[in-house]
């Protein structure tokens, strides 16, 4: 959430490069394929029922600080 807090304070288009520069750089430094993370991500987000919770309240802050 510190990461995403800090982001508000840019241009759109600096934070989704802000946060696809951290996401990749840590997918590097553990080894894990970017792309294979965004797919399992994207299961992990999505419940039997539509998205889980935390991810609702992920959604509201971002809808709340950053749009």
């Amino acid at each position: 959430m510190t990461v995403l807090d800090r982001l508000q304070d840019f241009r759109p288009e600096i934070q989704i490069m802000g946060a696809a520069a951290v996401f990749l750089e840590l997918a590097n430094l553990l080894g894990i394929p970017a792309q294979e993370a965004f797919t399992a991500t994207k299961n992990l987000i999505n419940g039997d029922d539509g998205k889980r919770a935390e991810f609702r309240a992920i959604t509201a802050y971002l809808n709340g600080e950053l749009a």
